[in-house]
């Protein structure tokens, strides 16, 4: 078991699962993410392969855990 100590002493939500729940609880909206190089996609379309996509752009980018933080922020927002 691992256990992510960065999130729990920061009190933040772990970036992967939460990318996937924006992304279930916006279903059915769109969203674009140009900060990260992601064009409009449906929320609830292809959950897994749509979370996929922006957990590997966020890597891809090189997001440190604040600006991962600041997406979630963005998504959530966009999402409603």
């Amino acid at each position: 078991m691992y256990f992510s100590t960065y999130y729990s002493i920061a009190n933040l939500p772990v970036f992967d699962p939460m990318v996937l729940y924006l992304l279930w609880k916006g279903r059915a909206k769109e969203v674009s993410l140009p900060e990260i190089g992601i064009g409009r996609i449906l929320a609830g379309g292809s959950l897994f392969r749509q979370t996929g996509r922006i957990q590997d752009a966020a890597r891809d980018k090189g997001l440190n855990g604040r600006e991962k933080q600041q997406l979630l922020q963005i998504m959530a927002a966009r999402l409603g």
